[in-house]
């Protein structure tokens, strides 16, 4: 008995992961089809895609390890060739586009609202 609830409670261990969640702007607005990506310092992390509010989201099952990270974003302009996407390039300035900035993400969720105006 005693080795059958090892085996059940030693497996339930793992690493903690938080929820992040906000809205991404640039020049005043809601930036729609950008990544965010967010890096710990040890463990996961997170990658996420704004959507046409400007706002991403990834759940605590699936999100990064809380603690120290560094937040980027990145953005691409695409083009349509031969019925094909292909990406033109970077749609954010140089400061900006992937230019990673610290946070600290806390035990549980975390609300994390992005105005890249001040990046």
């Amino acid at each position: 008995m005693a080795i059958m609830l090892f085996i059940v409670f030693g497996c339930n261990r793992g690493i903690e992961r938080v929820g992040v969640e906000g809205i991404v702007t640039f020049e005043g607005k809601p930036l729609e089809g950008c990544t965010v990506m967010i890096t710990p310092q040890a463990g996961p992390g997170a990658i996420m895609e704004t959507d046409a509010d400007g706002k991403y989201k990834v759940l605590k099952l699936a999100g990064p390890m809380p603690g120290e990270c560094e937040i980027s974003v990145e953005k691409f302009n695409t083009q349509i060739v031969d019925g094909d996407s292909v990406i033109a390039g970077p749609a954010l300035p140089d400061k900006i586009q992937g230019k990673p900035k610290p946070f600290t993400l806390k035990s549980g969720n975390n609300t994390i609202n992005l105005d890249l105006d001040q990046w």
